[in-house]
């Protein structure tokens, strides 16, 4: 099944993919950071054990990965993808991850939490994301009560989790708004919403290739939908104003533009050795120009794809862990010469 990173999304000039995420609890049971690892070895089992019909809702094969069986480095490479985070990157607990075939669900049994399931969908659908989130949901409370309290919402390891225990995120490519000096001043604001915005693919707060997160803080004292139009709103006028940027430069500086980004794809379709800083941010000028219509590409959407897997654990795992940081330049520029989607016939 194609990838859901490969897929045409709406606004995808500016909107990457719309993610939804849920905690959840087994009401009566301990929490997984209150078990020894005994108990939660057995207890994810149980739970693994129950999810037997989930091909079957979804429409989804699935594979299973124990993270206490893997290497530093490939759990490190699932935190790069979002499907974990660092933290739980950084632990031997026992925690087992459902993840399917297209990249798009993924379930973390006895994580923090007893279930924590994501689905992602490309380009601006949160609906779609919510939609199977709650399909999801559906289907774990058939086989187990929640954690459950009237006042407080769902139960959860993070206090601020609780409520609807729903966390929605919208990955935006911001090249013109992130540069501008109102930029800062927007993200500032975003608090008095409810919401934050941060770096993607692993950066955190910093901004390599221009990809920001925007999402609520807060779960309690609202509902699923009211959270979910509140993202929608705040990355609609978000999008708004980075495309007039894009069109206000393109008016301005469009032969420079397009001449920026052929020799962008030319350093990268010739470099022998790429920094991860420069090979984001070079990915994300190519990005933005293939959407723009300033440089015609075979498939961009491939090139998100290409910011996540030349990240460094991506590497190290191709390359070996002890590889130095040399040869971590040196395989990443081949990684991406070798997959940097080929210039339309005609176009140049």
């Amino acid at each position: 099944m194609e990838k859901w990173y490969r897929i045409e999304g709406k606004d995808q000039d500016v909107v990457v993919a719309s993610r939804v995420r849920l905690s959840r609890n087994i009401d009566g049971r301990k929490f997984p950071c209150t078990l020894s690892k005994e108990e939660a070895d057995q207890l994810g089992k149980e739970i693994e054990g129950s999810l037997a019909g989930l091909t079957t809702i979804t429409n989804h094969k699935y594979r299973t990965c124990h993270l206490d069986k893997m290497t530093d480095t490939e759990r490190m490479t699932w935190a790069e993808r979002s499907i974990i985070n660092k933290s739980l990157a950084n632990s031997e607990r026992p925690v087992s991850l459902l993840v399917s075939d297209d990249d798009s669900i993924s379930i973390i049994l006895n994580g923090y939490d007893h279930l924590r399931f994501q689905v992602t969908a490309p380009g601006n659908n949160l609906n779609a994301a919510w939609s199977m989130a709650d399909k999801l949901d559906d289907f774990l409370n058939e086989k187990y009560d929640y954690a459950f309290d009237e006042r407080y919402g769902y139960l959860t390891s993070f206090p601020t989790n609780v409520g609807t225990a729903l966390k929605a995120y919208m990955i935006l490519h911001l090249p013109y708004l992130s540069s501008h000096r109102k930029f800062q001043g927007l993200v500032s604001q975003m608090g008095r919403f409810g919401l934050s915005v941060k770096g993607a693919i692993g950066f955190e707060e910093e901004s390599c290739g221009s990809l920001f997160v925007v999402y609520n803080q807060t779960t309690l004292g609202q509902t699923e939908q009211e959270t979910l139009e509140k993202i929608t709103k705040i990355s609609s006028q978000l999008i708004a104003q980075e495309r007039s940027l894009r069109q206000q430069n393109h008016e301005l500086h469009g032969d420079e533009d397009r001449d920026r980004a052929y020799k962008t794809y030319g350093i990268l379709k010739y470099a022998r050795k790429l920094s991860l800083e420069t090979a984001v941010d070079y990915l994300s000028v190519l990005r933005t120009a293939a959407f723009e219509g300033e440089i015609a590409l075979e498939n961009p959407n491939r090139i998100y794809e290409m910011m996540i897997t030349c990240l460094p654990h991506h590497m190290r795992l191709r390359a070996g862990a002890d590889a130095d940081d040399s040869t971590i330049e040196t395989l990443r520029a081949e990684y991406v010469r070798k997959n940097l989607p080929e210039l339309i016939a005609g176009s140049e």
